[in-house]
């Protein structure tokens, strides 16, 4: 998502959301997969050239230490303008239209907010990569979200980490 909106002109909001997931991942034990260490290390680093030094680094302090609703709220909003503030059904596992979501959607919303892709989830459930895909499918759906990014902010806010030890 940060990667998103440094491309559209947005930096100083990408590199807040860039703290943020970095405060998500030092708040529940979670690593960057492996697989996405270079693409992070590539955003970070070209979100860094469109900013001086110390606008990167006020914001990313700033990312850090933004409550989880408004980091949503900036990771889901289509116009800045008219942007919502988050509501208590954030909070609950159970979609806007009262859709509740199955144990296995919680377990691969939690692989979500990890980082895993659909191959990757399907290899650790032992499921089909298109199995997989059609779960988060159906999570955006119940949701209703546009992507994983939202299913993982989400998921963090839900506390539906998997413990890794």
């Amino acid at each position: 998502m940060s990667a998103v909106l440094g491309a559209l002109a947005g930096p100083v909001d990408a590199v807040r959301l860039l703290g943020a997931a970095e405060a998500l991942f030092a708040r529940s034990g979670t690593v960057l997969w492996y697989a996405n260490q270079k693409d992070h290390q590539r955003n970070t680093e070209r979100l860094h050239s469109q900013l001086d030094t110390a606008a990167f680094d006020r914001a990313l302090a700033d990312g850090r230490a933004m409550p989880l609703e408004e980091a949503i709220a900036l990771a889901t909003q289509n116009d800045a303008e008219e942007a919502e503030p988050p509501t208590a059904s954030l909070h609950l596992q159970v979609g806007p239209h009262g859709q509740q979501l199955s144990p296995r959607e919680r377990e691969i919303a939690a692989l979500v907010a990890q980082g895993l892709t659909s191959r990757q989830i399907g290899e650790r459930l032992f499921i089909t990569e298109g199995t997989a895909a059609l779960h988060v499918k159906h999570i955006l759906a119940k949701l209703q979200f546009t992507s994983r990014t939202q299913v993982a902010v989400w998921a963090a806010g839900q506390g539906l980490v998997i413990d890794h030890s």
